[in-house]
């Protein structure tokens, strides 16, 4: 009898430990998790922040060549202008 409830004390004893295990590996995943989030939330804003610089830039280049095309019609018509006189 002594044995058997000693026996069984080993066992729920090793089972609270394995438990303990699993809850600890359990913690540490989800904070592993929480850290990969963090880490891709980060990269998000970076990628914005530099496609946002991009596309700034090109529109930048856009209006440069518009302003540039304006130029060139303005001075077409001129000389299609003198070339009528």
């Amino acid at each position: 009898m002594a044995n058997a409830r000693k026996e069984r004390e080993i066992i729920i004893a090793e089972a609270r430990l394995d438990a303990e295990k699993l809850t600890a590996n359990a913690h540490e995943q989800v904070r592993k998790l929480a850290e990969d989030v963090a880490e891709m939330r980060r990269q998000r804003a970076r990628v914005e922040a530099e496609l946002s610089a991009i596309l700034h830039s090109h529109l930048k280049m856009l209006d440069a060549v518009a302003d540039d095309a304006k130029r060139h019609d303005a001075d077409a018509d001129k000389v299609a202008i003198l070339g009528k006189k």
